[in-house]
């Protein structure tokens, strides 16, 4: 009988163990199952479709190499601001890469500039209106300006949407970078470099501006040569203006006004000629560079933008920024 009972408990022990084998494989065997993915509809593929591609901001410490704007954007709508302003200074308004001994009639160009922000009213709108007819401009940024995180924003989506970013000064102070009126380039040459700093914290380390708008235009100040000597050894630019809409000058205008002053500003450089068939033809400048703002209080020159865009397209410019 013990035999017997000896037999039969080594059966029962067997069992156990091959039972439990077969749990512990089974639990191993389902941990290792991957989940059943969950099922995406058509209408979340269709909307997931449509989504636009954004291109990412850079934040600070990005390593991206910019000089003045995204490099894709400064290749396909950039142009170079040394040659830029060697035109504005010796009146030369022909369209770009006009070769009259080839006949090649050139590229009118139109570049819109705007001074004195970011600003948090305006700015926001006139990204907007400039990403509603995909052109692209070049902002004149005061250092002091870019004060906030929505501003420091507003500066990255600027340099995010292909514009040009350019270097007006930190402080915008005339009896500081012109005492009596006269240049003091120790102090102008430190207020560029502040707001340089604000664009490499901003926008990346890696980020430069060859592009400089003097406070009140280089034209306005006396002993400037200095200033001028300095840029060229570092091959920069000082950019001013062929045109502007008036939105700084005189009485405070509406956006049809700003539309009227910009038209009589450009009218002297306005050519006529007879066509073919005897009528009068009027041809604009092939190169305009044309002043706006974009600070607080400039609500109508937002107004103004969308006629002044569809200004240049219906005469045949392209929209260029300055780098």
């Amino acid at each position: 009988m013990a035999k017997k009972r000896r037999t039969l408990l080594k059966k029962f022990i067997w069992i156990v163990v091959l039972v439990n084998v077969v749990c512990v494989t089974a639990v191993c065997l389902q941990r290792k199952k991957p989940a059943k993915p969950q099922g995406i509809n058509t209408t979340q593929k269709a909307a997931a479709a449509k989504v636009p591609k954004v291109q990412k901001i850079p934040e600070p410490g990005i390593d991206i190499e910019a000089v003045g704007a995204l490099p894709d954007s400064a290749k396909k709508n950039g142009y170079d601001a040394v040659e830029v302003w060697e035109r504005l200074r010796s009146d030369n308004y022909s369209p770009l890469g006009r070769d009259e001994s080839r006949n090649i009639p050139g590229t009118k160009a139109v570049f819109l500039t705007f001074d004195d922000g970011p600003s948090t009213t305006n700015t926001p709108q006139i990204l907007d209106i400039l990403k509603k007819y995909d052109v692209k401009a070049t902002f004149c940024i005061l250092g002091s300006q870019v004060n906030s995180e929505r501003t420091k924003e507003l500066l990255k989506r600027e340099f995010a949407e292909g514009h040009a970013i350019a270097n007006h000064t930190y402080s915008h102070e005339y009896s500081y970078l012109y005492p009596r009126r006269n240049l003091n380039l120790e102090n102008f040459k430190a207020d560029l470099k502040k707001t340089d700093a604000v664009f490499k914290e901003v926008i990346g380390p890696k980020f430069s501006t060859r592009v400089v708008r003097c406070p009140g235009g280089m034209m306005s100040w006396k002993n400037m040569e200095p200033l001028k000597e300095y840029l060229k050894a570092n091959n920069m630019a000082s950019i001013d203006w062929s045109a502007l809409t008036g939105d700084a000058e005189g009485k405070r205008k509406n956006a049809q006004e700003l539309l009227e002053y910009m038209k009589k500003e450009l009218a002297p450089y306005i050519t006529k000629s007879v066509d073919a068939n005897g009528n009068e033809v009027e041809e604009l400048p092939g190169l305009v560079v044309l002043l706006m703002h974009d600070t607080y209080a400039k609500e109508e020159t937002v107004k103004a933008l969308p006629s002044v865009i569809e200004y240049f397209k219906d005469h045949g410019f392209e929209f260029k920024i300055l780098v």
